[in-house]
């Protein structure tokens, strides 16, 4: 992280003025390594050929799977070995805390239990949060932003007006189409076994050299041959995958709520 310091002071002749400095600091993370193989025989081989399969792709492409799945997991929940310092999306030390949204009129926060006005209001609330917490810095109708919803909660943005709008149709043109809605499962209960959403901007220009990403996902691996091995009566490969999680740099971007 680099910080810039100093203000400007009134000019007056033969004065010196103030002086602008730089702090740095540095935020680590670490990574984590999976790994997945397979083993394939000759007459394994010859009796997958007979139903017109090749074994040994499929079980390649098994572990590129399973490595996908872990390297995704690690990008929401992070990974816990002790003393690392590996986390997600949903558990990044600097991410703003949790509000819930709004009771509507049937006394719940459910947006299954809510009506239009209703849910347009709580993505509305957000909207205002994300615009005071940047300083102004972000109008959702000119920034590109992301909603990511619980996967149990996203089709209620499907919920109609008395006019036969949706929520979907109210959010493209109330913000000019700068807002995608984005679900996963993993937002499903993640707050106490409450559902939750996020509102973050995708990047902020902001000047710094990182390209002014909110969210980062390192991923130093995506997927590696380890080495392969002849054996007698077939062949073994081995492989493998790296990523240090989620990264969290720019938590004033973000606004997250809960018991949707």
């Amino acid at each position: 992280t680099l910080e810039v310091t100093g203000s400007a002071s009134p000019y007056t002749g033969l004065s010196t003025g103030n002086y602008a400095s730089w702090n740095n600091n540095f935020e680590r993370r670490t990574v984590v390594r999976f790994k997945d193989g397979m083993m394939v025989d000759s007459l394994e081989e010859a009796r997958a050929a007979k139903i017109r399969q090749n074994a040994a792709d499929n079980k390649r492409q098994g572990a590129a799977l399973a490595l996908e799945i872990s390297r995704n997991r690690v990008g929401f929940y992070g990974f816990n070995s002790g003393a690392n310092r590996t986390y997600g999306f949903l558990n990044d030390p600097t991410l703003p805390a949790y509000a819930d949204v709004a009771a509507g009129a049937g006394a719940t926060t459910f947006w299954a239990d809510k009506t239009f006005l209703e849910i347009t209001a709580d993505i509305r609330e957000m909207v205002k949060s994300l615009r005071v917490q940047s300083g102004n810095l972000i109008d959702a109708s000119k920034v590109e932003t992301t909603l990511a919803v619980a996967t149990s909660a996203v089709d209620y943005l499907a919920t109609t007006s008395d006019f036969g709008i949706s929520v979907f149709d109210w959010i493209n043109k109330t913000y000019s189409g700068k807002m995608r809605v984005v679900s996963a499962p993993e937002l499903d209960a993640a707050n106490g076994g409450e559902n939750v959403v996020y509102l973050y901007a995708e990047k902020f220009a902001d000047g710094s050299t990182d390209g002014g990403a909110v969210f980062a996902q390192m991923v130093p691996t995506k997927f590696q041959v380890l080495g392969v091995q002849k054996l007698d009566d077939g062949y073994r490969e081995s492989y493998t995958n790296a990523t240090a999680g989620v990264m969290v740099k720019r938590p004033w971007a973000i606004v997250r709520r809960s018991a949707i």
